[in-house]
């Protein structure tokens, strides 16, 4: 903070300079802040994203231990596994390009 003695010809200048100085300082301040919570936010949301991923992925490997009794049954095993194989590539694809989105 500057502190200056008043003169009749500088004093009311130098304090209104002074303090739009701190006021700009003050508001660069709060937008940093604002910018590093929202980076925060984001990279908390990529990791719930990636977080639901690795429990499809997981669910799928448990679907591929399932067998059927019969060709209808198998069928269906199949349909549900690639299904759900798919469901964890398009969660992994959104999740990454919404981050990104919200990086730029």
């Amino acid at each position: 903070r500057r502190v200056c003695a008043k003169n009749q010809d500088t004093g009311p200048a130098v304090n209104e300079l002074s303090q739009a100085e701190m006021t700009t300082e003050m508001v660069n301040s709060v937008e940093r802040f604002s910018r590093v919570t929202t980076d925060l936010a984001n990279e908390r949301t990529l990791l719930a994203w990636m977080r639901t991923c690795l429990a499809a992925i997981r669910t799928v490997f448990a679907y591929f231990a399932v067998k059927g009794n019969d060709p209808f049954w198998d069928t269906t095993v199949l349909i549900s596994e690639l299904s759900m194989a798919t469901l964890v590539l398009v969660s992994a694809l959104t999740g990454h390009s919404r981050f990104v989105k919200m990086k730029e």
